[in-house]
């Protein structure tokens, strides 16, 4: 019985070591900075690559094809102030942003889908 108590303290120690090593693994990360916006305050965002990527505030999306230039995406018919909250993408160009128009807000406000074929430097809203 002793034997058992004892494999079973080793057993649970290895076991605990290697989870205890995983996690130092996997929270070693390697941040770069790929933009400085002050002011801004990104809700939503997805990027393909290193390279690639589009983010969205309470005004616009903004994409990148170089990791560090950022452009103004084409957003015409989205108005001033429509919280991008949420962007998902399929393949290797499409994304789709969730936005809250919040013109009317206390009275609900306008959910709207958009899409982009693109990588996020043109947007078109998807009809109902």
């Amino acid at each position: 019985m002793a034997r058992r108590k004892i494999l079973f303290f080793i057993i649970l120690f290895l076991c605990a070591s290697s989870i205890e090593a995983g996690t130092a693994i996997a929270q070693k990360t390697n941040w770069r900075q790929i933009g400085s916006f002050p002011g801004r305050i990104f809700l939503s965002g997805h990027f393909w690559n290193s390279k690639t990527g589009v983010v969205g505030d309470g005004n616009q999306f903004l994409y990148t094809r170089d990791g560090r230039t950022w452009n103004t995406s084409s957003t015409s018919g989205i108005p001033i102030a429509t919280y991008r909250l949420s962007m998902r993408c399929f393949d290797s160009k499409t994304v789709y942003a969730a936005l809250l128009n919040n013109y009317g807000l206390a009275g609900g406000g306008v959910a709207e889908l958009w899409s982009s074929t693109d990588s996020g430097a043109t947007w078109v809203r998807i009809q109902q």
